[in-house]
């Protein structure tokens, strides 16, 4: 989240990016940077089982724009996640499936 402040002055001012959590999960995925630059982002996964896991980026029509394979080796896994330069800016969700674990995400592409 962030917060936009518009003083009586017109001036606009936007605080820097934080991160809410309002609740400890056993289960935890998190995309980081929200809005996404540069076409890649960071995949962080916490307390899912070892294994294999699918990885799909969807657009809101639907449409799959992006798919790969990865495995969880440990309690904590991060994966950097480079898109296509053909993605273009706007709204995704990405979807994560595998050992009876299916977690969605939406996020923004700049």
């Amino acid at each position: 989240y962030r917060i936009k402040v518009i003083v009586k002055s017109t001036k606009i001012i936007f605080s820097k990016v934080m991160r809410i959590e309002t609740g400890m999960l056993l289960q935890k995925l998190s995309l980081y940077p929200n809005p996404v630059i540069s076409k890649q982002f960071n995949l962080g996964l916490a307390g899912i089982m070892e294994g294999g896991y699918n990885l799909r980026v969807i657009n809101i029509k639907g449409q799959e724009i992006y798919q790969c394979k990865f495995s969880n080796t440990g309690a904590f896994t991060t994966q950097m996640i480079r898109l296509p330069s053909a993605v273009a800016p706007g709204v995704y969700n990405l979807v994560i499936t595998g050992s009876d674990y299916k977690e969605n995400k939406m996020f923004i592409v700049q």
